[in-house]
């Protein structure tokens, strides 16, 4: 689920078009849409869950209008976007977020986090980024290192991962360049990886 609302000036239709763009197949249009969605709106983040293991996120919102919805499993299938309306009013106090963990997306397109978590706690996500990042938490095998990980990928293969371990996963969907989230979050004990698949504006 994404918590997200477009900028002053431009429509909700345009940033859903820039979406699109996101989703596409072609890596030019999909640099296109990064870089669209970075200048049209701002993400908030919210949780990427699976039956049976959920999670609850926290943050501060300043008053306006917002906009929920699952966009990856709509627009980014061709779908029509199933939206869900936010209002937040003026009356609340802004709270300091506190977790277990603390994980910063980066301008590199690395995560800088702890390499050892508790396996049911809080996380906060901190995009320090100058794009859009979200980050998925995917079970592997033990003993899966970066390199195997980072390898896989350059192939270019569109096989199934031989590092992936059936089971649950977790974590947060997009957040916008200087926002702070706290994810808490109740995974199996095992080894995960940090993934995010923002095209590369």
């Amino acid at each position: 689920v994404t918590l997200f609302q477009p900028v002053r000036g431009v429509s909700l239709a345009k940033l859903l078009a820039d979406a699109k763009d996101e989703f596409s197949s072609k890596p030019a249009t999909a640099a296109k849409g990064t870089r669209e969605l970075n200048r049209d709106g701002r993400f908030f983040g919210l949780a990427l869950v699976v039956p049976g293991h959920p999670e609850t996120v926290t943050e501060n919102l300043q008053p306006g209008t917002y906009w929920l919805g699952d966009v990856a499993n709509t627009i980014g299938a061709g779908k029509p976007a199933q939206l869900v309306r936010l209002t937040v009013l003026p009356f609340g106090r802004s709270g300091f977020l506190r977790a277990d963990v603390l994980v910063r997306a980066t301008s590199a397109d690395r995560f800088i986090a702890p390499r050892f978590w508790p396996h049911r706690g809080s996380y906060l996500f901190a995009n320090v980024a100058d794009t859009i990042h979200f980050m998925q938490i995917l079970p592997v095998r033990d003993g899966t290192t970066d390199a195997q990980i980072q390898a896989f990928f350059n192939s270019g293969s569109q096989s199934a991962p031989p590092f992936a371990k059936a089971g649950p996963f977790g974590g947060n969907d997009v957040v916008s360049p200087g926002h702070l989230i706290k994810v808490d979050y109740n995974l199996p004990r095992g080894t995960y990886v940090l993934l995010c698949f923002v095209a590369d504006d």
